[in-house]
């Protein structure tokens, strides 16, 4: 009763916690229950061909995704078409975004052209990164295009 009482007065003025949008982001946001804490190590000693089935099963949002995005990555021909091009839209979305997510091709292009700048005399690397940067921007560009048609 009175930890309930203290914890009123405590949060009292506080303003409300907003959620970000982005999952990265709401890392920390609570902690998974015991049954999704099963799910994640079934997840972990499954093949991957079984994977997908776990994550579906997955209660927290976070986990679900991330759960997802690893099997994109590591085993992507394993995952449903649905399931496929949500996480591109998702990925792609958040490179193309408006940056308080992850980084965009806009921001590394920023920091790039920066660098470049500050450089003292011709800089390789950065000069091959930006013409990296340009090339990966047009593909991206254009794949993006299929998705969202």
């Amino acid at each position: 009763m009175v930890s309930s009482i203290c914890w009123q007065i405590a949060t009292k003025n506080l303003e409300p916690y907003v959620l970000s949008p982005h999952i990265e982001e709401r890392i920390y946001n609570g902690f998974p229950g015991p049954a999704d804490e099963a799910r994640i190590a079934a997840f972990h000693d499954a093949r991957w061909e079984d994977r997908f089935a776990i994550v579906q099963r997955i209660e927290d949002e976070r986990l679900r995704w991330f759960g997802l995005r690893l099997i994109y990555f590591e085993a992507r021909s394993v995952l449903p078409e649905p399931a496929r091009v949500e996480v591109e839209r998702y990925l792609t979305e958040q490179m193309a975004g408006d940056g308080s997510g992850c980084l965009t091709f806009d921001q590394a292009m920023a920091e790039t052209e920066r660098e470049l700048g500050e450089a003292a005399g011709s800089d390789d690397l950065l000069v091959h990164y930006r013409s990296f940067l340009q090339d990966r921007r047009a593909r991206f560009d254009a794949y993006r295009a299929t998705l969202m048609a």
